[in-house]
């Protein structure tokens, strides 16, 4: 399965938020920390339990492939806890956090974030399944320089257009840059990426942190 490594340019930080004042560092330059063995999976959930229930099957099924430890993180927002009840029973193993209001996926991600217990993170939307060797085959790749490991990602109707592939790239127009999703050539090839999707791809936790805040 083919990876994308993300370094999130310092522009890319200036366009989050203009108003911010430059920091000392960024993604693209981050402080090399070392990190230790671990992965916390972030589901953000809304009002999709039975979708939600396959995911679950699959990412559980991926993190059992790991060789080290591992933690699934649901955040269900804007819906009722009741109604996830018999997922919840069903497993058990999974980090449960519930708010009555929306928190949109910024929100959900931000809260799911903040209850892992691991140096990185792997956000993934709550209609994804991953692949049994998914989670295994992109954490070979971290390292103290790398910001975001991106999955690839296929439709489940294969005639169906790609708009999303998980390896990205950009062009400059007379407004702001514009993010190209494009098809790889091949499944094996590890290759740079301009941007990792929050949808399937692990990423450093505390870099993380910052740019969300």
């Amino acid at each position: 399965m083919p990876r994308a490594r993300s370094w999130l340019l310092y522009a890319a930080l200036r366009l989050a938020d203009r108003s911010t004042p430059a920091p000392s560092r960024s993604a693209a330059n981050p402080e090399l920390r070392p990190f230790a063995p671990g992965i916390t999976v972030v589901i953000p959930e809304r009002a999709n339990p039975l979708v939600l229930a396959e995911t679950l099957e699959n990412a559980v099924s991926a993190c059992r492939q790991l060789h080290e430890p591992w933690e699934i993180v649901v955040v269900v927002n804007g819906s009722p806890a009741s109604r996830y009840r018999s997922i919840a029973e069903r497993y058990r193993e999974v980090i449960w956090l519930f708010s009555a209001r929306p928190l949109w996926y910024s929100g959900a991600i931000r809260r799911g974030i903040l209850a892992g217990r691991y140096d990185w993170v792997y956000l993934l939307n709550s209609d994804m399944l991953l692949d049994s060797r998914a989670l295994e085959s992109v954490l070979p790749w971290r390292s103290p320089g790398v910001f975001g490991i991106a999955s690839q990602v296929f439709f489940r109707d294969p005639q169906r257009r790609r708009e999303e592939t998980g390896w990205t790239r950009f062009r400059t127009t007379e407004g702001p840059i514009e993010i190209l999703d494009e098809v790889a050539p091949d499944e094996e090839t590890v290759r740079g990426t301009f941007y990792a999707g929050g949808g399937a791809s692990l990423f450093r936790r505390y870099l993380l942190c910052e740019l969300i805040r």
